[in-house]
Parts: structure tokens; sequence; C-alpha cells
């Protein structure tokens, strides 16, 4: 498998503030538009703030070039975790 950060689509960070968001992205070269940031929508949500992040990945298109999203979360106290998922087109065009 070879991954690179080019072949990342998302990269969530679960909720903090979003000018932290912001600059952890540009040192890895991201954009804003490359995370799902709900804090304003839904507030936190501890550990379901990973999972909103993946409904809402699933909702948008993944191309073949950045296929891949990091989902990190944290919960209640220092619990943290993170994982990478791999997003393939469908026929209706969605990702799956």
């Amino acid at each position: 498998m070879n991954v690179t950060i080019n072949s990342v689509r998302y990269l969530t960070l679960g909720q903090h503030r979003r000018q932290t968001i912001e600059k952890v992205l540009a040192q890895i070269g991201l954009d804003f538009e490359d995370t799902i940031y709900t804090l304003p929508q839904y507030g936190h949500l501890g550990g379901t703030d990973a999972l909103l992040a993946v409904q809402q990945m699933c909702q948008t298109d993944f191309d073949t070039e950045r296929s891949y999203a990091i989902v990190m979360s944290s919960g209640i106290g220092y619990s943290w975790g993170a994982l990478m998922l791999w997003f393939r087109p469908t026929e209706k065009g969605k990702s799956a």
C-alpha cells in the first residue's frame, strides 16, 4: 500500500478550535476544505464526533487520486483514537 498525504481527501481532528485545525492542516499541506468540521452545527459530541464525520464523508464524492480519510477522535478524559479509511466509488457515484 503506497499511501501518501496526497492520497488523503479528508483529515478530521475531532472538535478543536477552527484556528487549531487550520494550523495543523497547513503544516501537512491540506486545506480547511479537507476536513469535516461540525462543531458550530452540533457542538462537541465526544466520541460520536468521529461517527458524524464519517457519515458526512459518505455523502461526498471521493476521486481515485484522493480516496483515503484519516479520522481522529477523542472521548472522555485522555482517550484518543485514529483510523484510516479507504473510500471507493460505487455505481451511483457516491462513496462506499
